[in-house]
């Protein structure tokens, strides 16, 4: 959530697994969250970061792999000034130290693999890795705008609103 006055708050939550304990909760309709087990379990991660010399924040939430999907989408989106929608869409690679590879999606370009491997990498294709929500918004007062975006690799969801009360 994002303040006209440049206040955020961030959350994020997981069920622990695919389809939580795979029981419905009769009050919500909705799934229970498994018992967490740190040893095998995704992190849900959330990170809002504020540039004060533009006044510029990024939110951004993330399940599964939060990792290299929300490094990724700041890193684009900050740093490669790439647009909020181009940012999620853009291809992320990241360890998995728990099978000793290197992750790579499949649109990455092919020669980001073939260095990899020439490092000593064991490479790994994916089709998609890290679900992000992001919200983007650039600017200050009157003339400050808002984008919120849902990463195209499935699941989660971003909403947005602008002006006073909207």
């Amino acid at each position: 959530v994002l303040g006209f006055d440049g206040s955020a708050v961030a959350c994020g939550f997981s069920l622990n697994g695919m389809f939580g304990s795979g029981r419905l909760d009769p009050a919500t309709g909705g799934f229970a969250a498994a018992p967490s087990d740190p040893a095998v379990d995704a992190v849900a991660g959330v990170t809002i970061v504020l540039d004060p010399r533009t006044g510029e924040i990024r939110i951004a939430a993330a399940g599964a792999d939060f990792g290299a999907g929300l490094a990724t989408v700041l890193a684009e989106s900050l740093l490669a000034n790439r647009t909020t929608v181009e940012a999620i869409a853009y291809p992320r690679v990241a360890p998995d130290p728990g099978l000793d590879v290197t992750v790579v999606e499949s649109r990455m370009d092919p020669g980001v693999s073939d260095r990899l491997a020439l490092r000593g990498h064991t490479v790994r294709g994916s089709a998609g890795m890290g679900r992000v929500s992001i919200i983007s918004c650039e600017g200050s007062g009157a003339g400050r705008g808002c984008v919120a975006a849902t990463d195209p690799r499935g699941h989660g969801g971003a909403v947005g609103a602008s002006g006073p009360g909207a």
